[in-house]
């Protein structure tokens, strides 16, 4: 037989190439539409609070090799009486994970504000991108995997979370991880293991709250695959591993000791809240209701799509874990970056759903469109009750702020500070004010913790870039003689605008101004 005869004819190689083409454009477009979002202007402002205290602790890794919280000048402590260090002023507050990708950052691109956010950035992004990966291969489906990466990064609550110096992106990333892991685990492949011990051992060495949160996703697993002896094995070698791995942290730390200093709040105030912030800035709850739906058109005889047993089980598994996390949430103090891991949960349910139950490809498109560009359907459900969360295009309004320098009361002192401090000169101020030492270097003596031995440099008669504490600082009248009074004017920006939640956090630069004292020695 001729070889000729074996040879695929050229036209048909030009329309599956053709075909990859159609197909990689979209999401050539969807990952560079991400770039930009998580990278433009990613200095733009300053770095607040959290940010400035993994890069503080990132700096003494560079410096000593672990993050201590003594370095010479600074005591860097949030909570102070050893509460958040060993007494060999090491941080055991939280795991170490984010500290050295900072660290890492430093070392290559130096100590910048852009440096500190860049890895998490790009972690957030390489989040996107594997979503879209792990989808398709679970659906082969691209218009799943394509519309479950578009509600990712176009979350507003994702990209503010995924441009910061903290762990958050890296939790993302890691529930990416463990949604590939169940699945692979429920195909029967051994690198569903290890797949889920590398989720879980990320999220614990970033937040250890997000790991034990994800334990009713293994338990719904373990349920799915109990009567296949070879697959309830693997799950619990993964747990194994982890346990494993997050054992030494657990007992260098001392997690117990943390528990005496859990808040106790009301649940069911805490539930209506963690209820209301996944409708408003996560996934509208209408989206889980189409398997309801769809049920009741199937009822009254409409064709449903079929699915097979694998994504059953493993839809089952995502939903059960879904609904344990929110209630292992209402154990530790409300935080809404605790939520921020199930939002590839979210988005993925939320994709998958909307193709199947809505028979009309073009309205489900319109459908994912409308909750990638605006908060239709999360306001539209409430009927105008919540008044606080109106008509919005989040998306829009960040893309909006994403160019020009974003000031405030901070980059106001700072600037003064800049001209007219030097390192290592003291400044006595009722809050830790990790960022004025990460930009000037300055000691800070925080009233917090006591009275200075002998009068400092310079007093703040209130926080400049603190959100601790809102005290005023009384400055004794014995202390007056000895300083002279310099009242800025500042941006009268609230103390909150950098904290990376929708419902505080400001876009554009506040007009307002307001005096602000500094007191400095004569």
């Amino acid at each position: 037989m001729s070889r000729a005869l074996h040879k695929t004819p050229r036209s048909v190689v030009d329309s599956l190439r053709s075909r990859r083409f159609v197909v990689a454009l979209p999401y050539a477009a969807l990952f560079g539409l991400a770039f930009y979002l998580l990278f433009c202007n990613l200095d733009g402002r300053l770095l607040w609070g959290d940010e400035a205290e993994t890069a503080l602790l990132a700096k003494n890794v560079l410096r000593f090799g672990i993050p201590k919280t003594v370095d010479g000048v600074n005591h860097i402590t949030e909570l102070g009486n050893f509460r958040d260090e060993n007494t060999g002023y090491i941080w055991t507050w939280t795991p170490w994970l984010q500290e050295y990708v900072t660290a890492a950052s430093y070392l290559v691109l130096g100590e910048t504000t852009w440096s500190s956010r860049a890895p998490f950035a790009a972690i957030a992004w390489l989040s996107v991108v594997l979503l879209a990966l792990v989808v398709y291969r679970i659906y082969r489906d691209h218009r799943i995997a394509f519309a479950s990466s578009v509600l990712l990064v176009t979350c507003e609550v994702f990209l503010l979370h995924a441009r910061q110096c903290r762990y958050y992106a890296i939790t993302v990333l890691a529930e990416v991880i463990l949604i590939h892991g169940g699945s692979q685990l429920l195909s029967g492949r051994k690198s569903g293991t290890w797949l889920l011990a590398l989720g879980l051992i990320l999220q614990f060495y970033t937040n250890y709250i997000v790991a034990v949160a994800n334990m009713p996703l293994l338990i719904a697993l373990g349920w799915s695959v109990h009567k296949e002896r070879p697959k309830l094995a693997q799950l619990l070698i993964a747990f194994g591993i982890f346990a494993a791995a997050s054992a030494p942290w657990v007992i260098y730390a001392r997690l117990w000791r943390q528990l005496a200093v859990l808040v106790h709040e009301n649940l069911g105030s805490k539930f209506l809240y963690y209820f209301t912030e996944w409708h408003f800035h996560f996934v509208p709850w209408i989206f889980l209701l189409l398997p309801g739906i769809g049920l009741l058109a199937k009822f009254f005889g409409s064709k449903s799509q079929a699915t097979s047993k694998r994504v059953t089980q493993f839809e089952y598994s995502l939903l059960v874990g879904l609904g344990g996390y929110f209630a292992i949430l209402l154990v530790p103090p409300t935080e809404l970056r605790y939520l921020l891991p199930l939002l590839p949960v979210g988005c993925l349910l939320c994709a998958a759903w909307t193709f199947r139950y809505i028979h009309w490809p073009i309205v489900a498109a319109s459908v994912i469109a409308l909750q990638a560009t605006s908060n239709l359907f999360a306001v539209g459900m409430t009927f105008g009750a919540a008044r606080q969360h109106h008509w919005r295009a989040p998306v829009m309004e960040y893309i909006a702020s994403l160019h020009g320098r974003y000031r405030n009361r901070f980059t106001d002192v700072l600037d003064a500070f800049s001209k007219n401090a030097h390192a290592g000169e003291s400044v006595w101020v009722e809050d830790p004010e990790f960022p004025l030492i990460f930009y000037t270097g300055v000691k800070i003596i925080d009233a917090r913790l006591g009275v200075p031995e002998m009068w400092p440099d310079w007093i703040l008669a209130e926080s400049a870039s603190g959100v601790v504490t809102q005290r005023p600082l009384h400055v004794p009248n014995a202390a007056m003689p000895s300083y002279e009074t310099i009242t800025l004017s500042v941006h009268d920006s609230d103390r909150f605008d950098c904290v990376p939640e929708p419902d505080v956090y400001q876009y554009r630069t506040t007009p307002q101004r307001a005096d602000f004292l500094i007191y400095k020695k004569r």
